[in-house]
């Protein structure tokens, strides 16, 4: 997290100096042509006289004048000929002309006024040290005092910053070392705050996931033990067997237990595959003529019942079709499996979902169990046990495919003093 902080520093100094370069060459150049314009004209009358008394000496005379400029001036002054390096083309152009030309022969360091004389050599005077501005040592302390304000406002901008990433950091770590309960405390409205909340999201839906597998891994190995047991315990009887009806009375058990092994692996099956996988394009369908395709085929195979189904015959819901008649389906057929007269299908427009009740004249689900009975492999006692049948997956599908839907399940008590499961749909 320090290296952060470094590295956001200098990336901010270094633009902040490369900009500072750019507006010293723009301000530079600024000068340079204020100086032909405005400066040299003026540079020309000012020197006007030392010109003249110039061109009228000579020999030591002139060296007294450049000595008594350079003092007065406190720079230096020389006589330069007029193919000097130190000139260039474009002063050697003015001076050609006979006019004065200055020359910035540094950035900060100052400039030099070149006056022609009138035996063609060339008057230098400079440089001449700057009467207003900033000077080299300014523009080095300014630096200076750019770098700290730089480096203090970058680390009090980036500390708080960094400090809620470092405990996101640590949060992740501790979920890495298996502390899936860690969440990252982070409660600022930032970027690093959205980052945190998605990150606390995620981290609560994989320990549900994990839960929820440990759960169903348990749950399936007990099981799975109970038909083997009894598949093991018939094998060795079936060997002891003398009789041909032993024979076959062994052999329909075996079958029987392999048939619930197998219809255990299928429901297992179909739980693995009862979320909606990602991407995963979700159609728009009538929900009525898909109650009544249900309603009718469940009252085939039970002719005692009454089944009815109440629902809009324009009201639709969004969802994955195959999930969505799975999970009905499951709802029925618990329903069926437990009334004593009536099953009624209910179907009705809420504010944002769908809202699909099943209802049954049962026994009911106590209180008490109306959160465990959704869980894998969960039985009730009483009339609600194996003796009635399946193998306890049917309603934890069911809440894994609404869940998949971003909808829920509620379990209460009908109008009937039966069992009620009410489901939300995205509508």
């Amino acid at each position: 997290m320090n290296r952060l902080i470094l590295r956001y520093s200098l990336g901010v100094l270094f633009a902040l100096l490369v900009s500072f370069a750019a507006v010293t060459v723009i301000f530079h150049q600024a000068i340079v042509r204020k100086m032909e314009t405005q400066t040299t004209p003026l540079v020309g009358r000012v020197f006007a006289d030392i010109q003249q008394r110039l061109d009228a000496a000579s020999g030591a005379d002139r060296d007294r004048i450049l000595a008594e400029v350079a003092v007065e001036l406190d720079t230096r002054a020389a006589i330069l000929p007029a193919h000097s390096q130190r000139l260039s083309e474009r002063s050697r152009a003015r001076i050609a002309e006979g006019r004065t030309a200055l020359t910035a022969e540094g950035m900060h360091s100052g400039s030099t006024a070149l006056v022609p004389l009138a035996d063609g050599s060339v008057l230098a005077v400079g440089p001449l040290k700057p009467v207003f501005g900033p000077g080299f040592w300014d523009y080095v302390l300014m630096l200076l005092v750019l770098v700290v304000i730089v480096a203090v406002t970058a680390t009090a901008m980036s500390a708080p910053f960094v400090r809620r990433l470092k405990r996101l950091e640590v949060a992740a770590v501790r979920i890495g070392q298996g502390d899936l309960a860690a969440r990252a405390d982070v409660t600022s409205m930032d970027a690093v705050g959205s980052l945190a909340r998605r990150f606390n999201e995620m981290a609560e839906r994989n320990q549900q996931l994990l839960e929820a597998q440990r759960a169903t891994l348990q749950a399936v190995s007990h099981e799975l033990r109970t038909p083997t047991a009894r598949i093991r315990f018939g094998l060795e009887m079936l060997s002891e067997a003398k009789e041909p009806t032993k024979i076959e009375e062994r052999l329909r058990s075996i079958d029987e237990d392999l048939n619930e092994l197998d219809h255990l692996v299928t429901e297992l099956l179909e739980l693995n595959r009862s979320e909606v996988p990602s991407g995963t394009v979700r159609e728009s369908f009538a929900v009525l003529p898909v109650l009544t395709a249900l309603a009718q085929r469940a009252g085939e195979f039970t002719p005692s019942l009454t089944i009815t189904v109440d629902a809009p015959p324009d009201l639709s819901v969004a969802a994955e079709p195959h999930l969505f008649r799975r999970a009905i389906r499951n709802l029925l057929a618990n329903a069926v499996r437990y009334a004593r007269s009536r099953v009624v299908l209910t179907a009705r427009q809420g504010d944002d979902q769908v809202e699909i009740t099943v209802d049954d004249d049962g026994p009911g689900v106590p209180v008490d169990q109306r959160v465990r009975v959704m869980e894998p492999f969960a039985r009730l006692d009483d009339s609600r046990s194996r003796d009635t049948g399946g193998v306890g997956l049917g309603l934890a599908i069911v809440a894994r495919v609404v869940a998949s839907h971003g909808g829920r399940v509620e379990v209460g008590e009908g109008p009937s003093g039966g069992a009620r499961f009410r489901t939300y749909w995205p509508a």
